[in-house]
């Protein structure tokens, strides 16, 4: 007697996916549709304030490095700029008055740069806003 095993093509093959359904579909392009308007936000915010990328490259390094005091070299070196360009950049941050300028009390050759209150806010917007937390829908950039 001999048992044989029924194979079926009505099985699921668990290695193949299966397109999602209308409501997974229309639930990701709802994600990618806020996560656009949110980018679009921070675009145009930057635009407004005539905010570089390099300055927010440099605003987010400085907020992702507290509470240190990074150099201006050492900011250079983690944005791959010269240290002309982040003087340029530094200047454009008080300017804004999201950053402070300050002279190291060990070594007064070394400068050092530091997010004000603002820019700590600012930063904190932007990186809110990137992440998607809910409560960055309801707060405003100052």
């Amino acid at each position: 007697m001999s048992t044989s095993v029924a194979t079926s093509d009505s099985a699921e093959d668990p290695t193949k996916t299966s397109p999602p359904n209308c409501v997974e579909r229309s639930k990701h392009v709802a994600g990618d549709d806020e996560r656009l308007l949110r980018m679009d936000l921070i675009l145009q915010t930057m635009r407004n304030r005539k905010i570089s990328l390099s300055t927010l490259h440099a605003l987010t390094n400085l907020y992702l490095n507290r509470p240190c005091k990074l150099t201006l070299s050492q900011l250079a070196g983690n944005l791959c700029l010269t240290t002309a360009a982040v003087t340029s950049v530094a200047d454009a941050l008080e300017k804004l008055g999201f950053a402070t300028r300050f002279f190291d009390h060990r070594d007064r050759r070394l400068t050092r740069l530091s997010l004000t209150p603002r820019g700590h806010a600012f930063a904190e917007w932007i990186s809110d806003s990137i992440g998607g937390r809910q409560d960055a829908k309801t707060k405003t950039a100052k």
